[in-house]
């Protein structure tokens, strides 16, 4: 393969891993939601708390995710 061809398949790899960076917040909020509604975790505030914390941690996980991504720091 020449050197043109491996920078396309980089691309396509960064741009598979960040796509599925982006569905994290959605499966993280959706999981703790449902965690701490069937345990009852957050009391009287509901699923929609656990589902918004959820979504700071994904979105947390995703932020740093994409940071490692763009610059390479785990190459």
């Amino acid at each position: 393969m020449t050197k043109k061809d491996n920078r396309y398949l980089s691309y396509a790899s960064l741009a598979s891993q960040i796509s599925t960076a982006l569905a994290g917040p959605i499966v993280i909020g959706y999981l703790v939601g449902q965690y701490g509604a069937r345990r009852e975790f957050w009391g009287t505030f509901g699923w929609n708390v656990s589902v918004f914390l959820g979504m700071a941690l994904g979105i947390t996980a995703l932020v740093l995710t994409l940071r490692s991504l763009l610059t390479g720091e785990d190459e």
